[in-house]
């Protein structure tokens, strides 16, 4: 049976519910509202939560677009025959998925797509009516392992309070143009300096503060030039599964429960 490797990168998560993390419980199993034009179904969303303990939800979340096949196949098991084609021209198979589980004990979420963040968080805070925050959780070690010279970091930070001891904070603050920045840009330029002494203290502290996007240029441990963003320097823990048979997907409840198995022996 095909094997596949599928990545948990690790977030932090919190709600501004009074009741936690418990409006979980709020959420319910659902085929989200089929996208359709011109009378025609192109798109079907799946949405599925299980409650595997007091501590850990798991999410599946499917998707499929109209894929219009044709109407005969090469049969390749039987001398090439030419035959009808058993799927529909018009059907729809949910071959996209991907999982979450979250850790309700630590205030982890584990997303097997990245990319996927913002989605989850809308997706969350509509279901249960809280609002839901979910932050990068990065991995410092693995992060000044990799990195051997920089030559630009760049931050995009919201919390103005970081510059409070700064002169910067005095056009911030004032913000003598009246332009009503709520946000900061800063750029870091070196050539290509090594990655040691005050400057990796410095970055390594500003990693861990509160800022919306980062971006550090530099050269790897093998003098590969390299672009390090959030995504790249994550915490992840590596699940591998058996896929469904003709299909792209996995068994989401066995994963998940490798991945809660993964996650306790990591503690």
């Amino acid at each position: 049976m095909d094997k596949k490797n599928i990545k948990f990168y690790k977030y932090d998560i919190s709600t501004e519910s009074d009741k936690g993390l418990d409006c979980l419980d709020n959420i319910e199993d659902e085929n989200i509202q089929p996208l359709t034009i011109n009378g025609k179904v192109i798109k079907i969303d799946s949405f599925r939560i299980k409650k595997f303990s007091n501590r850990f939800y798991g999410i599946n979340i499917e998707s499929g677009d109209l894929t219009h096949y044709s109407d005969v196949v090469v049969d390749t098991k039987d001398d090439l025959k030419v035959k009808n084609n058993p799927r529909k021209n018009t059907q729809i198979e949910l071959d996209n998925q991907f999982l979450l589980l979250i850790d309700t004990l630590n205030n982890n979420i584990y997303i097997s797509n990245p990319k996927k963040r913002s989605f989850v968080e809308r997706q969350l805070t509509q279901k249960t009516d809280s609002v839901i925050l979910i932050k990068e959780i990065l991995d410092k070690k693995s992060f000044e392992q990799s990195l051997d010279t920089i030559s630009e970091v760049n931050f995009l930070f919201s919390n103005m309070d970081l510059f409070n001891q700064s002169e910067l904070n005095i056009a911030l603050d004032e913000d003598k143009y009246n332009y009503g920045a709520d946000s900061v840009r800063v750029v870091f330029n070196y050539k290509h300096r090594r990655f040691v002494g005050k400057v990796k203290e410095r970055i390594s502290k500003l990693m861990g503060e509160n800022y919306k996007t980062m971006k550090v240029v530099g050269k790897d441990s093998s003098g590969l030039g390299a672009i390090f963003k959030p995504d790249s320097i994550l915490n992840c823990i590596e699940i591998q599964s058996d896929r469904k048979e003709n299909t792209r997907q996995v068994d989401y409840i066995t994963v998940l429960s490798d991945l809660m198995i993964q996650i306790d022996a990591n503690e």
